[in-house]
Formats: structure tokens, C-alpha cells, sequence
């Protein structure tokens, strides 16, 4: 039962965010959700499944070692036994095994420089009604003068965004079924041991892309909104 709460919050999120005009199940009489609403929510669901397929994936050694670390390095063009950073390229083979067509990446800035719904430095707030599953957040870094982590966005409730991502801790950490808090401490960790169900504040947010939608697609759902937002 609580896996199946979890799930209908989810779909809820999503299909509000979208914009549709009904909530639950998108099986039911009455709904009025078009082809492509339909495509874009199992693309959606798509790439939260193909992150599942990563929870419990731990460094081996503590070395950023472990196959499914070094499958997805591979997938972009490094060797798979260097010992890399992997946020991004995790979310590279998560897309990928999706079937969604995007950036193919193991540096976080690559994942923000296109198809971007917001950026800290446009000096407007984080707009939440554009967040959506299976979007892409990134984490500014003073020390690097650049974007030094990435996750993947599942959920997001009034005060936090629940999250999957590697390379990271365990702090922040939550129950992927019940979605309860298991570590409650915070944390944007981009050398950690592990791929985790994770919270952060909205705070801790940068950037945001939406590699599922593509070309005129995103154009569509976000064209009018960034031409009163952007710099």
C-alpha cells in the first residue's frame, strides 16, 4: 500500500505540473490527457525506472569503482577503470537505457547547456510549477567556478525536492517506497560512495534542464514562460 501511495504522488506531481486537467490514473474514463502527454508521462516514468535499476550500486573500494560506474563511462567515451567523478555519467546511462536521446556526458556542465527551464543567475525565483519528474538539477560550485553535481528529480513537495543520484553520501536520504526521511542531515556530496534516493532544499538548487522533451516539444511547454524569465 505504501509503494502504491508513493507511485500515485508521483503520477499526481507529474500530471499536475504538465499542466492536464485530471489527476491518478491516466487509464480512467474522462481523462483528457492527448497522444503526446501520454508519450511525454511514459518517457517520464521511463527514465525514474531506469534510475531504480542503480540503487544499489556502491563503490566497491571506495574508488569510484563498480560496473555499472564503469559501463556508464564507457557509454561516454572513458575508459570504465579511471576512477572518475560518475553523477553524470550515471544520468547519461539512465537516459540512455530509457530510450530518451540526449546528452551523452560525464562532465556536469554538459547537462546544462541547453534546455534549460532555469538558471540561478537569471536573478528570478526557482519556478516550482515548472518542475517535473525526470528533470535534471545541478549544483553550482564556488570552489570550481562551475557545476559540480547532478541528480535526477522524482518528486517535489512544498519544502524539498526528492532526488536520485550517485556519487554522492548517504546524508539526506530516503525511503524510495515510502519516500520517508531516512537520514534527515543535508548534503550536496559529489564524491561520496554510492548512488542513493536523496532530499535536498530548494535552496541547494542552481539549474534546472528537461532532457525529455526535445527540439519544438520543449519549445511548446516552456517558450512563453522563458521569454519572461530570461536574461
Amino acid at each position: 500500500m505504501a509503494k502504491l501511495i508513493a507511485l500515485a504522488a508521483v503520477y499526481c506531481f507529474a500530471i499536475g505540473t504538465l499542466g492536464f486537467n485530471t489527476i491518478g490514473n491516466t487509464d480512467l474514463p474522462g481523462n483528457v490527457l492527448t497522444r503526446k502527454e501520454r508519450q511525454e508521462l511514459t518517457t517520464r516514468n521511463n527514465v525514474i525506472e531506469s534510475a531504480k535499476r542503480w540503487l544499489d550500486v556502491y563503490e566497491l573500494t571506495g574508488k569510484n569503482d563498480h560496473p555499472m560506474i564503469a559501463k556508464s563511462m564507457r557509454l561516454c567515451g572513458l575508459p570504465g577503470d579511471k576512477g572518475y567523478p560518475w553523477c553524470a555519467s550515471c544520468q547519461s546511462e539512465i537516459f540512455d537505457h530509457a530510450g530518451v536521446s540526449t546528452i551523452i556526458s560525464a562532465r556536469v556542465t554538459d547537462w546544462y547547456k541547453s534546455n534549460l527551464v532555469w538558471e540561478r543567475s537569471w536573478g528570478v525565483p526557482l519556478p516550482k510549477q515548472y518542475l517535473q519528474p525526470a528533470q535534471s538539477l545541478g549544483f553550482y560550485y564556488k570552489s570550481l567556478h562551475r557545476y559540480g553535481h547532478t541528480t535526477l528529480l522524482v518528486y517535489a513537495s512544498d519544502k524539498r525536492v526528492y532526488c536520485m543520484e550517485g556519487n554522492t553520501s548517504r546524508k539526506g536520504s530516503y525511503d524510495p517506497v515510502t519516500f520517508e526521511m531516512i537520514d534527515l542531515g543535508e548534503d550536496t556530496e559529489r564524491d561520496g560512495d554510492a548512488f542513493y534516493p536523496k532530499t535536498h532544499s530548494y535552496y541547494e538548487i542552481d539549474v534546472v534542464s528537461d532532457k525529455c522533451l526535445q527540439g519544438n516539444d520543449f519549445i511548446r511547454r516552456y517558450n512563453d514562460y522563458l521569454k519572461t524569465v530570461m536574461p
